[in-house]
Formats: C-alpha cells, structure tokens, sequence
C-alpha cells in the first residue's frame, strides 16, 4: 500500500497567486466535500440500522442502546477530540511531523485507556442514577470502543494535516457501510442490545486496521519533542470538548433520568438520530479547516485565511433554510422511518434541527481560534453554556418533559453562536456575513411552510423534500445569495482534472 507521505509529496506545484487561492480553495472544497459525503452515510445507514433496530428491540431496548451509544459516544469525543485537533494543526505547521505525535499519540492512548476504565467503574452509579439497571453491563461492555476510537481519531488527523483529506473519507465510509452491515448480521443472530454493541465495537476494530495500513503511526520516540509544549495545545482544547460533549448529551439523560415513561428516551434519542445531519458538517469540515488555515497562516496567506474563514461561516448561514425544511416535515419524516409508534419524536426533532445547526456553527468558529492559536477562547465560552443548559433542564424537563429539553438545548446551542461569532470577530477580525444571514431567515419560513402544508404520506416525503430542497436554491438564485461567482467557483472546483487557470 502507498504510504501517506507520498500522496503528499506528489501535490503539484503553484505558481502564481491567483493559482495558489484557487489550488487552496479548491483542495479544502474537494477535501470538505468527500469527507462530509463519507460522514453523511451516516444518515442512511443509520436510519436503515435505526430501522432495524426499532424493530427488532422496541422502544425500551432501543432506548436503551441509544443511552449506552451517547455516553459512550460523549466519553470518545470528549477524550478525544481535544488530541485529535491539535495533532490535525502539530501535522500542518510542522515540517518533520512524527515526533510531536508520538507524544500526543502515546498520551491519547494513557487517557483513553483511563478512560475506559473509568467506564468500568461508574457504571453501576449510573445505572441506578438513570433507573437502568442493564445500563451497568452495556456501558461495561462498550467501554473496550474507546481505546480503539481514539487510536483512529489520531491516525485520521494525521491523514487530514498531510492533506490526504479523501484518505479519510475513504475510511470514514468504510466505518459507516460495516457498522450497518455488522448490524444486521449480528443483530440477526443475537437479537438484543448485545449484538449491536458487539457490531459497533466490531465496525471501530475494523477501521483501525485499515488506518493503521495507511498511516504507519509512531507509537515510540518523540522524546525530545516537549510535554508541556504538546500539553499546551491539548489541554485547553480536551476542557472544551469535555464540555461541549457534555451539553450535546445533556438533555438525553435529563430525559432519561426526569421524565416517568421508559419509552421517552427512545423517543428523544430517535429525534436526536435525525436531527444530527449537521453536525456531520462539523465533523468532517472542522479539522479540514484547521489544517488549511494553519497551512495558510504558515505561508503568508492571512487574507486568503480570513476570507475563506467567513466563507465557512456563510456556508453554515446558509444551511438554515435546510433546517426549516426538515423541521416543517418533521412529523412525515418520523413516520416515515421510525413508524407511527415513533410520532411523538417529531416535536423534539424539529426544534433540536436548529440546535445542532448552532453547533455546527460553535465547532466551525472554534476551528478558525484553533488555527489562530487561541486555544484558551472555546472552553472560557463553553463553560458558561454548559451551566445554563444544566440549570434549564433541571428547570424544564420536569414540567415539560422532551419538548422542555429540546428547547433548552436550541436555545443554549444559539446563544453559544452568538458568542463564538462575537469573539471570532474581535480576535481573528472575521465578521459574519449579515446580509447571508437574513436572507437565510427569510428563505428559512418559506422553506418550513413549503414544508408543512405539503403532506407526502410514506416515503413520498423524500421527494418532496428533493423539491423543497431545490425550492431552497432557486430561492438563493432569486435573491441574490448565490451568484455569478460561486457558479464561477463550482465550476473551477468540478475542473478537478485539469490545471486550474489564472
């Protein structure tokens, strides 16, 4: 197999200025694009598994396979990412890149391991905390992922700070066409929870290796590359995903823990499924950002850095009217997927739609701080966030239950996007696109209107959303979001083939 350092060694040569925005621009598009497509295949695999398994384990297994997943999910993220996203930028602005991360590849593996046994140990307490008592075994079981997802996480962020981004696209939808397929397989022949947390841990196994054959990862050495200078990149970043996470999984176990019916999880943990399409956006366009901004920044490129930072911003703007779609056709989606049993997760779904679309928006802005060097910014914003939804959910499940939760969440998610834009704009001198934004509301009502007086019974429901969809961009055409020169751009960006021109 062909060794990671030579795809990049082969990237051709710019000459001029104009070439190199366009090779730049072009390359982190391609990169955003392939990995958001791979990411994205989570969306139908996971209704297809999520359909299964509805199925197969009712709303009370299912509900408790969702719990496990979260937290587990939660622990991998936020031990995780904070590594993972400073070895993305250690790679890009290092010219001999295996010795830092040999280090932050030898301290992830401590911590995660840590981790995992700390799994081990809490959960009995949150077994009975949650009022399930199966919890203890599930959480026990699952907690063996996580060593080996963050083996991958850092072998992935490799890939995207060498610039080999379809790389980890290719791996990212091998991850995701595995897992559904362990999953029916193994569902099939131990039809409980066990056998889709065994298809899990199977699938995350699997990837590893595969990784492994790509990136030779430097497990030994490092040792004169500095501690506290690794330290000094990671530890502010891992308090902010540790936070982060914990907000993203909060209202799922407020709802679990505050709210009486067994099935009220499985619900609220349907609706979540559904409404996280846009945090795959995130995942796969956040650490491509960083790498091309540090990149850039390293070069000399601080204008091009900015403006195709506010062009990410803009990007994320102009989802909203997408959001509005699904959260209009809500009710139809739910049916559609999860059956009618599954209905009352239609009104959580098209509030927490927004919600994540305000964390997509967090993780994009905090790409741009991280590239900057200012790794301190996200967890001084995040603590505060994490405060307030906590307190709303012990103020609102109670009384009003998932709806309580799902509004907390949204509205938490909005005002930290308020914040993370606020600061990107005093520190890295990025302002939002205003005039994006309102056109995006205003597109954004047509759209959830469009969308809710519509019924489409059945799978019918995705065609209307393919039209409401190109309802959306003939909208943008109509005033004036989308122009001349993002035609010009899609066109350079579909020449993939060819030299790009001046």
């Amino acid at each position: 197999m062909q060794d990671l350092d030579i795809g990049w060694k082969d990237r051709p040569a710019i000459n001029t200025s104009s070439e190199t925005t366009i090779e730049h621009v072009r390359h982190t598009a391609l990169g955003a694009v392939q990995n958001f497509a791979a990411s994205a295949l989570a969306l139908p695999t996971g209704i297809i598994a999520a359909a299964f398994l509805t199925r197969q384990l009712g709303p009370a297994d299912y509900g408790l396979l969702t719990v496990t997943v979260a937290i587990i999910v939660w622990i991998e993220a936020a031990v995780t990412l904070g590594f993972s996203r400073a070895a993305v930028k250690l790679v890009a602005e290092a010219e001999d890149w295996r010795a830092p991360i040999t280090r932050v590849l030898q301290t992830q593996v401590l911590v995660s391991l840590a981790a995992a046994l700390l799994v081990v140990a809490v959960a009995p307490t949150l077994s009975v905390w949650l009022d399930a008592p199966q919890l203890k075994s599930t959480l026990r079981f699952l907690s063996v992922d996580i060593p080996v997802f963050a083996i991958t996480e850092i072998l992935m962020a490799i890939m995207v700070g060498r610039g080999s981004y379809k790389l980890r696209a290719m791996m990212r939808a091998i991850y995701w066409l595995v897992r559904t397929g362990l999953i029916f397989l193994l569902v099939t022949l131990i039809p409980n929870v066990a056998g889709a947390l065994l298809a899990i841990f199977g699938a995350s196994v699997m990837v590893m290796v595969g990784s492994m054959a790509f990136v030779h990862p430097p497990f030994s050495g490092g040792t004169h590359f500095p501690f506290q200078r690794m330290w000094g990149y990671v530890w502010p970043l891992f308090l902010y995903t540790v936070g982060m996470n914990l907000f993203v999984i909060l209202d799922l176990l407020f709802v679990k823990a505050l709210v009486g019916a067994p099935q009220a999880a499985g619900f609220y943990g349907a609706a979540k499924n559904l409404a996280i399409v846009p945090v795959f956006f995130a995942a796969s366009f956040s650490p491509i950002l960083i790498a091309k901004l540090t990149e850039l920044r390293r070069q000399g490129h601080r204008e091009l850095a900015r403006s195709m930072s506010r062009q990410s911003i803009r990007i994320v703007l102009c989802l909203l009217p997408f959001a509005g779609m699904t959260a209009g056709a809500a009710p139809e989606v739910i049916t559609a997927i999860y059956g009618r049993p599954f209905l009352p997760s239609a009104p959580a779904l098209a509030i927490l739609i927004f919600g994540t679309l305000g964390i997509t928006m967090i993780s994009v802005t905090v790409s741009m701080l991280i590239a900057a060097g200012h790794f301190k910014w996200p967890f001084a914003l995040v603590l505060p966030l994490l405060l307030l939804a906590f307190v709303g959910h012990v103020l609102l499940v109670p009384r009003f239950g998932a709806i309580g939760a799902a509004w907390v969440t949204t509205t938490v998610a909005c005002i930290g996007t308020c914040s993370m834009l606020g600061v990107v704009g005093r520190v890295c001198h990025i302002l939002p696109p205003i005039s994006t934004f309102l056109r995006s509301i205003i597109v954004c009502i047509i759209a959830y209107f469009l969308s809710s007086l519509w019924l489409a019974p059945g799978f019918l429901v995705v065609i209307k959303l393919l039209l409401v969809g190109t309802a959306i961009v003939g909208l943008f055409l109509l005033i004036g979001e989308l122009n001349r020169n993002d035609f010009t751009f899609f066109r350079v960006l579909l020449r993939q083939g060819s030299e790009p021109r001046q």
